[in-house]
């Protein structure tokens, strides 16, 4: 509990006041640990598991993995990763290579995640191929992007984020071919329209907000604090980026082209700043996952207002704090 809502000091203490620990116990907390972006920790609470004799399992391998990925830190990955298999015998699931591919994504070894890929002889699900794709694009290798988009549409994909991520490279590119092929894939699979939500919750009060909302009293308020602060985080180095997006009310045959300030997490934020004290933790959920613009301008907010911003998304736990994001950037990615 204290880890999915950011108190990884809370989970710490509670942690280790605990009379008996299973191997429950130390994998939640390496997990807590990889999710918020302390990876040191998270390895070295996974040797004094294997001290104190608890034996892990494939779970406890895929948080050591990710905050393995987090860090960048291929020797170790690559370490525990054949642990895992000669010293426990546990066979590798998607989720572990998963890790290893984000890890050489982040690090922009894209060409590494590939050989891993064809080294390994596993094949990839829609998950890791969007990282790919993501990852791809976003270190200027496009022709490993678009063939990783192919394998990606060669499963026909559920999810309508992975569409939004294939319309977003595809537009950028002027390829008007693939955007017609991709939106054509969209209405055979039924893949429906991407719906921004996000909501917060102040003095036991639960606030919902969607793009571009105006429901709530303080609109006003709300949206002149966000242009003061995107002005001031331009100042440092914000840039805006523009992705395509498919709106609430947008029709599927138009490209789209919605307002990246007013999405929904950020005007969470803002009523956040807004109604509680200054210096007070700021904890926003997120239906889908936080586009790269959000991700870079609250992370500025952060620095800006000198405020620790929790926002947990579809996959994973963004904490910012002082211009700087748990994640290690991967969201930036995105």
């Amino acid at each position: 509990m204290y880890n999915k809502c950011g108190c990884i000091q809370d989970a710490n203490k509670a942690f280790l006041e605990m009379p008996t620990r299973t191997f429950v116990t130390w994998t939640s907390m390496i997990s807590g640990y990889s999710q918020h972006g302390q990876p040191q920790e998270a390895i070295q609470l996974f040797e004094e598991m294997r001290l104190a004799g608890v034996r892990p399992n494939e779970i406890t391998f895929v948080s050591l993995l990710s905050a393995c990925s987090y860090a960048g830190l291929v020797e170790e990955a690559e370490h525990y990763f054949d642990m895992m298999k000669k010293e426990y015998c546990i066979e590798p699931v998607v989720d572990h290579y998963g890790c290893m591919i984000d890890m050489f994504v982040r690090l922009g070894r894209v060409e590494d995640a590939f050989s891993f890929i064809k080294r390994t002889g596993f094949e990839p699900n829609e998950a890791i191929w969007s990282s790919l794709v993501a990852g791809c694009r976003s270190h200027g290798n496009m022709e490993l992007a678009f063939y990783a988009a192919d394998k990606l549409l060669e499963l026909k994909p559920k999810g309508i984020e992975t569409y939004i991520l294939l319309l977003n490279m595809y537009i950028s590119t002027e390829r008007w071919q693939d955007v017609a092929r991709v939106r054509k894939l969209m209405k055979q699979e039924d893949v429906g329209i991407l719906r921004d939500r996000s909501w917060i919750t102040i003095k036991d009060k639960v606030y919902f907000f969607r793009a571009n909302d105006r429901t709530h009293p303080q609109a006003t308020e709300l949206y002149q604090l966000l242009e003061n602060l995107l002005e001031k985080a331009k100042a440092i180095g914000y840039e805006p980026y523009q992705n395509a997006e498919l709106s609430d009310s947008e029709d599927d045959e138009k490209p789209a082209a919605g307002s990246l300030k007013h999405h929904s997490e950020r005007l969470a934020v803002a009523l956040g700043l807004l109604q509680t004290p200054p210096g007070a933790t700021v904890r926003v959920t997120k239906n889908i996952t936080m586009c790269r613009d959000c991700h870079s301008s609250i992370k500025l907010f952060s620095l800006l207002e000198n405020r620790e911003i929790i926002v947990r998304d579809s996959k994973r736990l963004h904490k910012f704090k002082d211009g700087r994001c748990s994640c290690g950037d991967f969201g930036a990615l995105l």
